[in-house]
């Protein structure tokens, strides 16, 4: 009778086990959180700044350049971007293309930060910088574009807007300043966060509300203070565990009494499985107290 208690145990946990086994794996970009609260100013960058791209370059990419910090993103940890002259940022080893081609969808430099993706230019005055600020764990890396919108190589640069990469919480932050007046001379521009062809949201910018479908055609100005900040979704903690399986309130009638299971050899038997679901660590445990006879 205790194997068969003892087999209907196991058997069981592996029924459960399985089941689990059906939930999608898969991170999605798109749980990201938006708030637009708030009007916080650009960080201040005169001095301690790496230059990425100069002024008077057009349809430019940059070399790969260091975070400073592991930086996790979408359940992927990094530690290099790089970016271009069009409003385009991409984490890894591998460079940033040059592209105007403000789609998100497109197969190609992923993953992509586009705090302002267009076709542009950084004119006779703008650059792209970075620096980071902050010390560990808690630090910050700000990448800074000045460019001329709409796009004119032979004006000045008078748009600026920063993004804002946050090691503890992870965070990714765009922050605007003045300059991005009304624009659609390239056909618009695009906001927005994406890992791949069909993992990816746009914000749009009249509205300031995030959008699951492409939207390449922004053409709103934006005002200075402006900000859209994406948090990562926060990870469900994992239930308690019982460590007795006994009648509550001295309960009878009860089948099995696992009371009733005598034998020489006591054993704890755990079984705990992990699963990664939208970017979400799910922990089931199963606890037995059983006896073998």
């Amino acid at each position: 009778m205790n194997k068969i208690y003892l087999r209907f145990i196991v058997t069981f946990a592996w029924v459960i086990a399985l089941s689990f086994l059906v939930l999608p794996a898969n991170a999605q970009i798109n749980n990201y959180v938006l708030s637009t609260a708030g009007s916080p100013a650009l960080d201040d960058m005169s001095s301690g700044t790496s230059l990425l791209i100069f002024s008077g370059n057009d349809d430019i990419a940059s070399p790969v350049q260091n975070i400073g910090f592991p930086f996790s993103f979408d359940g992927i940890t990094y530690s290099q971007f790089s970016v271009n002259s069009n409003g385009l940022m991409r984490l890894g080893n591998v460079p940033v293309s040059n592209t105007g081609n403000n789609l998100l969808s497109s197969a190609s430099d992923f993953p992509k930060i586009c705090p302002y993706w267009d076709d542009l230019s950084t004119g006779t005055t703008g650059i792209i910088h970075f620096k980071m600020t902050g010390v560990s764990p808690n630090r910050k890396l700000i990448v800074e574009w000045i460019l001329t919108v709409p796009k004119n190589i032979s004006t000045a640069a008078l748009a600026k807007c920063q993004v804002w990469l946050f090691e503890s919480s992870k965070v990714v932050q765009f922050v605007y300043s003045t300059g991005f007046v009304t624009n659609s001379s390239t056909g618009g521009y695009t906001i927005g966060l994406a890992t791949s062809p069909s993992d990816f949201f746009c914000i749009n910018a009249a509205s300031g509300i995030k959008s699951l479908t492409e939207i390449n055609n922004n053409t709103a100005a934006m005002p200075a203070g402006r900000n859209f900040m994406f948090t990562p979704p926060v990870p469900t903690l994992p239930p308690n565990c019982a460590t007795n399986l006994y009648p509550a309130n001295a309960a009878t009638g009860l089948s099995p009494d696992f009371n009733a299971i005598s034998g020489r050899l006591a054993e704890e038997a755990r079984v705990v499985m992990m699963f990664t679901s939208e970017s979400i660590l799910l922990l089931f445990p199963l606890c037995l107290r059983i006896r073998v006879h």
